[in-house]
């Protein structure tokens, strides 16, 4: 609680009337009270609390204020006037002023601890499907780097959703990922987060990173990244088991959802994140896809040719 001393009472118009309700009463014109300071201004009767008005209670019982190197004196008007519209109370005791700042500069004593997550992270296959193999930029190495994520991802009980954009016409995902036990969701919008793809999030309710790879950089993947972005979602975006059909669309791709808040990174460097120690119980399960470097997908050519990324 902040104290301030060195103002006489009649300055701030309050009178202790020996209940927990503190009242006004009526200001003189040598101590005319400003229009800004609503603090000091009351709509309860002057002098002592009537029996229809009830017991007033301070708001800030069972808090404690936030320990504070700066000094806690200061110039009474100049605080009353800066808290006019904050939960606050001034009091007089004993000619000394006391003064209770808003809930918003307070913390509440408690000693439990946030909830643990067990899952929080999913996996997001994004439109790996069989027409496009002859056109998409590296789509051999796309797909193996995407079945690393798949078997680690698995391997590590993460929740998979995988999509198809307009599977009757361009075919189900590509046979090297065996999407089997997860749930496809065939769609026709851009973006993965369709209604039942949102539904799907929805019964994870813990989830709070996506990681995210496919097909096409610039059109599904990226539109998904916005989605997820505006839902708050805290995206990493593999450049190595994501590509488009064109080298420039996929590194302008990589830069647009950069600026718009998604992390770039490798499958290794993602792979190693989600594992964090060595003593990882399924760390033997996961590091049989990192064995082998990742294949060149035209990463590193591209960003030497001054492809932005």
């Amino acid at each position: 609680m902040m104290v301030i001393t060195g103002m006489r009472p009649e300055k701030t118009g309050m009178l202790h009337t020996g209940h927990q309700g503190y009242h006004t009463y009526p200001q003189t014109s040598s101590a005319r009270t400003p229009k800004n300071h609503s603090i000091l201004s009351s709509q309860v009767v002057p002098g002592r609390r009537t029996p229809d008005q009830p017991e007033q209670q301070t708001p800030l019982d069972g808090i404690k204020p936030l320990p504070s190197k700066r000094s806690t004196r200061c110039v009474v008007p100049q605080v009353l006037r800066h808290y006019a519209t904050g939960s606050c109370l001034a009091k007089n005791i004993s000619g000394t002023t006391q003064l209770l700042l808003p809930p918003r500069l307070f913390q509440r004593s408690s000693t439990a601890k946030p909830p643990q997550h067990v899952n929080y992270r999913t996996l997001f296959l994004c439109d790996m499907q069989e027409k496009f193999r002859p056109t998409i930029k590296f789509y051999p190495q796309i797909i193996n780097v995407a079945g690393r994520l798949l078997g680690s991802a698995e391997a590590l009980d993460m929740p998979v959703i995988v999509t198809e954009q307009y599977p009757k016409g361009l075919g189900p995902t590509v046979s090297e990922l065996d999407v089997s036990q997860h749930k496809v969701f065939p769609k026709t919008c851009f973006s993965m987060i369709i209604p039942d793809v949102a539904t799907e999030l929805e019964k994870h309710g813990d989830i709070k990173s996506i990681v995210l790879c496919g097909i096409e950089a610039h059109a599904c993947v990226q539109q998904t990244v916005f989605d997820l972005i505006e839902k708050e979602y805290d995206v990493h975006v593999v450049v190595d088991a994501c590509s488009s059909r064109s080298m420039v669309d996929r590194m302008y791709a990589f830069q647009r959802m950069k600026e718009v808040g998604a992390h770039l990174t490798t499958s290794e460097s993602i792979l190693l994140g989600l594992l964090k120690d060595a003593a990882h119980p399924k760390f033997k399960q996961v590091q049989k896809f990192m064995m082998e470097s990742a294949p060149d997908s035209g990463l590193l050519s591209s960003s030497q040719s001054g492809t932005p990324v």
